[in-house]
């Protein structure tokens, strides 16, 4: 188990992570959501698997990209090999935390991770958003339960964090991610998340 102690946010980025009924185990948690106060850089690296989620769809159509201000994760359900529903409640996921924080739809993006097949129960996340945000914050125990909540077989959160000194001033990298084995081909179910506050360009 990584010492929560030894890690941080980036400067203008909050975290929260709850259990929402996406999961039958009530103790664990199934949604998070990384929010920038400000609008970010954002790039992606996905599966190069044939067959891939809507949320691995809905996010590649949406990187790089300069206005990038969220990204929402729920586990338990991956929905994958899930239609055109599946690409609608991908879409209703990111609409309704952009609501959240008043910015367009596009500047949310979106990962699931969990069973493949099973329709997303979206109306129990976007129930759960406000309580959501009203989880909110900058600790390193905000970042566990957001590493926590992205989890499915793994046995431990995944979380790095590292400052760095340059010219300008001392910037944060931070990193989260779960994934226990499927990270073939390339990606596969494996999510990472990776935050500055470095200033960066497209």
């Amino acid at each position: 188990m990584p010492n929560s102690s030894t890690h941080f946010l980036p400067q203008g980025f909050r975290t929260a992570g709850i259990y929402c009924g996406v999961k039958s185990n009530k103790s664990a948690r199934d949604l998070t959501v990384f929010l920038s106060e400000s609008d970010c850089v954002a790039a992606g690296v996905f599966t190069t698997n044939k067959v891939c989620g809507a949320p691995v769809q809905i996010s590649r159509e949406r990187v790089p990209g300069e206005n990038v201000r969220a990204i929402v994760i729920n586990s338990g359900n991956s929905n994958a090999c899930t239609g055109e529903q599946g690409l609608a409640d991908a879409r209703t996921m990111t609409a309704r935390i952009a609501e959240e924080i008043n910015c367009p739809a596009e500047s949310v993006l979106v990962c699931s991770t969990g069973v493949i097949g099973v329709p997303l129960p979206v109306d129990r996340i976007c129930d759960h958003v406000p309580e959501l945000f009203d989880n909110l914050g900058e600790t390193p125990e905000h970042l566990k339960q957001a590493a926590q909540a992205m989890m499915t077989t793994d046995t431990f959160p995944k979380i790095i964090s590292r400052r760095v000194n340059l010219d300008g001033g001392t910037i944060t990298l931070t990193g989260v991610a779960k994934g226990a084995a499927m990270i073939a081909p390339n990606m596969a179910t494996m999510l990472g998340v990776v935050m500055s506050d470095v200033k960066l360009t497209p």
